[in-house]
């Protein structure tokens, strides 16, 4: 350790230094503080030397946390700059309605480490909660998470939890979880554990609990996932049923999200849903998700407008459109807005279930909803998503083929049907799609061309493009040899929306 000595200087009577003594003070106190971020000092190794890594890591221990916490903002996903500017975020930062003081669990349980790890979570938030390029607006202000974080023990433990897990998902094996995550995990399950038996039922262990069913599938740990929404179905109907959660908007709305989810998989009834459960008319006609987009003219493509009969899946269809057209040209949206939106079109689809006209509105139903599983991902390595839904949607799709006339129109959709269910449930490798795929496939077609047929139904550039690209080259190599086995089109996107903990 570096030895210090200590100067003594004088001063007179008005407590001033002389001024050959003000040279020896600033060199006594002045160690490390006319440090500049982005400017290497004197003799230190060039960025692609050996010794880059370890000076970076010795120069970013030297700079005040406060700046490190700017140095490694990660990029904005605001189009407006003017949201950038500092004085912006300080009063983004201002509207949370914080506690004065802590709980005491986040100084009593929490090293340095931990807490670092914490804030580094809490700034990249905003990124994780939605995909940059969709120019969605997570209001801080308005989210309850960050004072629950201060205030609540149990909602702290997960949210370390759950970041811990986040990490171990992307370096290990699924399901892997490291040292740090087993103690913060049995930390949250006993925690959660003594709040139900004082039947504490607060919106902050609601919070939690259909978190935890969300992060179990996530893990693939679906025997834990459905355990944890058993316990969310009791919780929901003590505290009087769904509608008593509409005082909380985000969270009435994650509970429709996590009863989609469970309906997808299981092909159970929905839990939560019912024909009262819709979201707020009033916020609804507010919301500028689904508002007629002025840039284009949303009608509906001419092989639906010929061949649907249901008027009710018609109508919800123009609603998707028009939201990936909203989407697509970068209108800024609020986060509540797009989840009003998204939870509008669930409803009305759920309610729909055994209810359609015709083979083909059941069909755009189930393609529908597909699609909407697209908005709310999380990443898998292994087996097979919402297996009710994938047979449910490979009969219809089955079915709707033998039917169809070979035409260009039949083409368009039957090509848009394989691409959704590729990318959102079946993966390249699956044997029926691959031989319809080439039957609606035009040798030496190109992507560009293909995007566009995709973009005539319902396409969400931020979140298609990339693997629908993926998805497209990998069937362009597929020589008709169904033995051979196709390569997975890379990691399934991970949007955030309805998993991440800071929505609420």
């Amino acid at each position: 350790m570096e030895s210090r000595t200590f100067v003594f200087v004088k001063t007179d009577s008005r407590g001033k230094t002389k001024k050959s003594d003000r040279k020896l003070i600033r060199s006594q106190c002045m160690h490390g503080k006319n440090y500049r971020i982005g400017v290497r000092p004197v003799g230190a190794s060039p960025p692609g030397s050996k010794d880059a890594g370890a000076a970076a890591s010795q120069e970013r221990a030297r700079i005040p946390f406060r700046q490190q916490a700017i140095v490694q903002r990660p990029p904005s996903t605001s189009s407006n700059r003017e949201e950038d500017r500092p004085e912006e975020l300080y009063r983004n930062i201002a509207q949370l309605h914080l506690p004065e003081n802590p709980h005491p669990s986040l100084t009593d349980t929490s090293n340095d480490q931990t807490r670092l790890h914490l804030l580094r979570f809490m700034v990249s938030a905003s990124q994780f909660v939605y995909p940059s390029d969709l120019s969605i607006d997570f209001n801080l202000g308005k989210s309850n998470a960050f004072k629950w974080i201060l205030e609540d023990s149990l909602y702290i433990h997960f949210i370390l939890f759950f970041s811990s897990a986040l990490n171990n998902a992307f370096g290990r094996p699924m399901g892997a979880f490291d040292k740090n995550t087993y103690h913060h995990f049995g930390l949250t399950i006993t925690t959660l554990n003594q709040k139900l038996a004082r039947s504490e039922l607060e919106d902050s262990t609601i919070a939690v609990v259909s978190s935890l069913v969300v992060v179990s599938a996530m893990l693939t740990d679906y025997i834990a996932a459905r355990a944890h929404f058993v316990g969310l179905q009791q919780i929901v109907r003590l505290r009087g049923g769904l509608e008593s959660f509409r005082h909380n908007l985000p969270l009435y709305i994650k509970l429709l999200r996590v009863d989609l989810a469970y309906t997808l998989h299981t092909g159970q009834p929905p839990l939560f849903i019912d024909a009262n459960s819709g979201p707020p008319t009033d916020s609804l006609a507010e919301s500028v998700a689904i508002a007629p987009c002025v840039e284009c003219d949303v009608q509906l493509p001419p092989v639906i407008k010929t061949f649907l009969d249901d008027d009710r899946v018609a109508s919800v269809f123009v609603d998707l459109q028009r939201l990936s057209c909203n989407l697509n040209h970068r209108h800024r949206l609020q986060g509540l807005d797009l989840k009003l939106a998204i939870c509008s079109v669930q409803h009305r689809l759920l309610m729909l279930d055994g209810n359609t006209e015709g083979h083909m509105a059941e069909t755009l139903r189930l393609a529908m909803l597909v699609f909407l599983t697209t908005t709310f991902e999380m990443p898998e390595k292994t087996g097979q998503r919402y297996p009710f839904l994938t047979r449910r949607f490979q009969e219809s799709c089955c079915a709707l083929i033998a039917r169809a006339a070979a035409s260009e129109v039949w083409n368009d959709l039957l090509l848009w049907l394989l691409a959704v269910g590729g990318m959102a449930l079946l993966g390249p490798d699956e044997a029926w799609l691959r031989r319809e795929w080439r039957k609606v496939m035009p040798a030496g077609e190109e992507w560009p061309l293909v995007r566009r047929r995709l973009k005539r139904f319902l396409w969400i550039d931020a979140l298609h493009d990339k693997i629908g690209r993926d998805l497209f080259h990998v069937y362009a190599q597929d020589d008709g040899d169904e033995a051979v086995k196709l390569p997975r089109t890379g990691a399934w996107w991970l949007s955030g929306w309805g998993m991440c903990p800071l929505e609420f």
